[in-house]
């Protein structure tokens, strides 16, 4: 049967209004399904030099077969695509950073133009890339507007004229597992941070950049965050922050190691802003003043569990300058040519701080000044980043009450997540570092949360005991687990979070965790905890917010970990 074709003119009107009907209740059917008709599923383009989908990043970026939330599988190769331009929210996927290779240019300081640009309004991910041998006035590798994420990816060799010799942030910009290194600039060698940018550096190296002027590593003028990163061996020639220069923005150091920076002012950084170092070191860092941290007029400095050891400057050595600043549970010590403190200003001290030649001025009670840590070397002693060890016999173990200022409940851990105190319920050690002590029986504690629900559970045996008085810290032997050593030994905590609290976190001694994670019970959102505890058997500490978790007070979260009984 032949279809005829009614002109649109001749219809009968009730025929009209008929189809208009029918029309409209397709419409309102294909809404009511909640646009599951025009939802299109992500799709994984190929892109390779031939016989993939794209024989280029650019021409994958512009065709109008790839839109937002795709991805571009890279494969391994050396692209060669100056000024390339992420206008779509894409993830763009190389096979590793060794193999898969953007570049501007064939060499170093020939190229026309920066790598990437990433637009605002879009949102894109780089993932096992390296980066290299951009050129430009400002982000010579990469100039982010929107929200990018570099995970596993490898900036280097690239060179601005002015700012951000490797990266340019004035969006929101995570660089996780990644490395920035050999960047050079005018000023702010590895990476800029613009007054509107967000930056956050986690388990991240920033290293061998330099500048002419200040940030040799890292220069921030909005929001930065480093987490369990490393920043050593850049330089500012004749500028401030050889490591980082904090130019008036917040600038936030938890678990992270600055050293072997150099720069005329503020070896290891420079700050104007307001500035929070917890668990972490600064060491081996030199300047004209400042050779740690040269701390400017209107600036604030906020000290807490830290060592600043071995830097060294002709006018303070470890600290100088003329900001407030606030110690708690601190080690300035062993730092050469201007001494531990050059401070022009008041220094307020909480307590159990340390000092070895009395010039940080401290004042209460409890703290040490004029006296040796006894300190190791900068090296690896466990966890993602090198620390100064304690030496046996040293005036900073076990001198802090437990649940002093935190010690064992909000700082439950060291810089390298090794659990703190030891053993639970003990005394905190002075500065980044906590001595483990081995053969405990299996405890645990937990912060930012009230546990109402403890099982400790020997997976090898099938053996559980719950704790019938979950006050934290606890003994999972004592209420009855039997565990030899190797059993794999599993500990769930359950609870509502604490009012008041920034972090739901927890430690556990007498064992070395393998795996683990938290769930928000009132959303259902989890994560992981990631393998930070390398080197540490028996006692480790996590934080369920720093590996993502997002809580409100009172939201039900569970914390469990599992690993070898010691």
């Amino acid at each position: 049967m032949m279809l005829q074709t009614v002109p649109v003119h001749v219809v009968p009107r009730g025929l009209t209004q008929l189809w208009r009907w029918r029309a409209a209740l397709l419409v309102g059917l294909a809404l009511s399904l909640g646009m599951i008709i025009e939802a299109q599923a992500a799709t994984t383009w190929t892109v390779c030099a031939s016989g993939c989908a794209y024989n280029s990043i650019k021409a994958a970026i512009a065709a109008p077969t790839t839109g937002d939330g795709d991805t571009l599988a890279i494969a391994a190769g050396t692209y060669t695509e100056p000024g390339i331009i992420v206008d779509k929210s894409l993830t763009l996927q190389g096979e590793e950073a060794a193999s898969t290779i953007v570049q501007a240019a064939a060499s170093s300081g020939t190229a026309p133009d920066r790598v990437f640009t990433i637009p605002s309004g879009v949102s894109v991910t780089l993932q096992e890339l390296t980066i290299r041998y951009g050129r430009t006035v400002y982000g010579g590798g990469l100039y982010n507007l929107g929200t990018l994420t570099l995970i596993n990816s490898t900036v280097r060799s690239n060179r601005a004229g002015d700012r951000g010799g490797g990266l340019a942030n004035h969006g929101t910009l995570t660089l996780t597992h990644s490395t920035v290194s050999g960047n050079a600039a005018s000023r702010n060698g590895g990476i800029e941070n613009g007054y509107y940018g967000t930056l956050t550096l986690t388990h991240s190296t920033v290293s061998g950049n330099g500048a002419n002027q200040g940030g040799g590593g890292l220069g921030s003028y909005g929001t930065l965050t480093l987490i369990n990163s490393i920043v050593r061996g850049n330089m500012a020639n004749d500028g401030t922050g050889g490591g980082i220069e904090n130019g008036y923005g917040m600038l936030t150091l938890t678990h992270s190691t600055v050293s072997g920076n150099s720069a005329a002012y503020g070896g290891g950084l420079w700050n104007a802003g307001p500035l929070t170092l917890t668990h972490s070191t600064i060491s081996g860092n030199g300047a004209n003043r400042g050779g740690g941290i040269e701390n400017d007029y209107f600036a604030t400095l906020t000290l807490t569990h830290n060592t600043i050891s071995g830097n060294s400057a002709s006018s303070g050595g470890g600290l100088s300058g003329s900001g407030t600043l606030t110690l708690t549970h601190s080690i300035v010590a062993n730092n050469l040519g201007g001494g531990d403190c050059q401070i022009s200003r008041s220094i307020t001290s909480h307590g159990y701080n340390l000092d070895s030649d009395r010039s940080c001025r401290l004042t209460a009670a409890t703290d040490l000044p004029g006296t040796d840590p006894l300190l190791g070397p900068l090296q690896e002693n466990g966890g993602p980043t090198v620390t100064h060890a304690l030496l046996p016999g040293s005036p900073a173990l076990d001198a802090i009450p437990w649940g002093t200022h935190g010690c064992g409940t909000t700082l439950y851990s060291d810089q390298r997540w090794q659990a703190r105190p030891q053993p639970a319920g003990g005394a905190c050690d002075i500065g980044a570092y906590e001595v483990g002590v081995a053969g405990h029986p299996i405890q645990a504690w937990v912060a930012g949360m009230t546990p109402h629900t403890v099982v400790c559970e020997n997976v090898s045996t099938g053996q559980a005991v719950t704790l019938t008085d979950p006050a934290s810290p606890w003994d999972c032997e004592a209420a009855g687990l039997v565990a030899t050593s190797g059993d794999q030994v599993a500990l769930r905590v359950r609870g509502p979070v604490t009012k008041g609290a920034t972090d739901v976190g927890g430690a556990v001694v007498g064992m070395a965790p393998s795996g683990g994670g938290c769930t928000n019970r009132t959303t259902g959102q989890q994560v992981k905890f990631q393998a930070l505890f390398q080197g540490m058997p028996g006692a480790t500490a996590a934080s369920c917010v720093a590996a993502g978790l997002v809580v409100q007070p009172g939201d039900s979260v569970q914390l469990r970990v599992q690993g070898a009984a010691e």
